[in-house]
């Protein structure tokens, strides 16, 4: 059996290679995205396919509370979004960085097993791996 060191350091170098890729890949897809605008490449309304919907210096699990069944169900591949990041918020603080893509019911939602609810908004940590979390913020004035 390979010596990586001490056992608990092991988990923690991993989160933080995991955590640096992903606040790396936030920052490319946004830059990618504003060239391909500002070179004719696409226009601005398919820029949105894959856009930052914000930034913020919060903590990634402040967006919404934990739903552990739907984390589960993300795991499984039973409630995903149907593209992966296609709006993001990216959280660039020290603590709690990280990426949570977003979907809502009807918009970016794969939920075969209709577990989703109206006026939702899911925001989807680790999307499509055994450590999916699945936070969920309920909007504040439903729409009509």
């Amino acid at each position: 059996m390979p010596v990586f060191g001490h056992e608990r350091s092991r988990p923690s170098s991993l989160r933080q290679n995991a955590q640096s890729i992903r606040r790396r890949r936030a920052r490319l897809i946004t830059q990618l995205t504003a060239a391909a605008v500002c070179m004719g490449l696409i226009g601005a309304e398919v820029a949105l396919a894959a856009d930052r919907y914000a930034t913020s210096q919060s903590p990634h699990w402040r967006v919404g509370d934990v739903n552990p069944a739907l984390s589960a169900a993300c795991r499984k591949h039973r409630f995903n979004q149907i593209v992966d990041q296609r709006r993001f918020i990216a959280y660039l603080g020290n603590v709690g960085d990280g990426i949570t893509g977003i979907a809502k019911k009807g918009w970016n939602l794969r939920d075969p097993d209709r577990q989703g609810v109206d006026h939702a908004t899911y925001h989807f940590a680790d999307d499509g791996l055994s450590t999916c979390r699945v936070y969920v913020a309920f909007d504040k004035t439903p729409s009509p």
